[in-house]
């Protein structure tokens, strides 16, 4: 167990050590008050962490080798929605059009 700080002291990390890499079970405070708790491997951040934000909103989230895999508020965006919307609407205009000949 230890407490690591960058130079700036915009990141603090206190948890599990091995070869001066954060490495097992630990707690990392960012600069604008987001706490991570979770598991790191090789300096690296793996598997379920939460992570809360200051405003209190607390998120469940994936990592695999520091990278976000998935969020556990992962529904559909606006994007999302826009893209079914719009195929849904192409797909009306090929069914209508078709019995005319307007699509071949």
């Amino acid at each position: 167990m230890g407490t690591y700080s960058t130079c700036n002291g915009a990141t603090v990390y206190e948890g599990a050590w091995i070869n001066d890499k954060k490495h097992g079970e630990g707690t990392q405070t960012q600069k604008g008050g987001v706490v991570v708790c979770g598991t790191w491997q090789n300096d690296k951040m793996n598997g379920l962490a939460h992570i809360k934000k200051p405003d209190c909103d607390v998120y469940t989230v994936i990592y695999k080798d520091d990278m976000r895999i998935e969020t556990n508020n992962s529904g559909l965006t606006t994007k999302d929605k826009l893209y079914v919307l719009v195929a849904l609407f192409l797909a009306f205009i090929f069914v209508v059009a078709t019995p005319f000949g307007l699509i071949t």
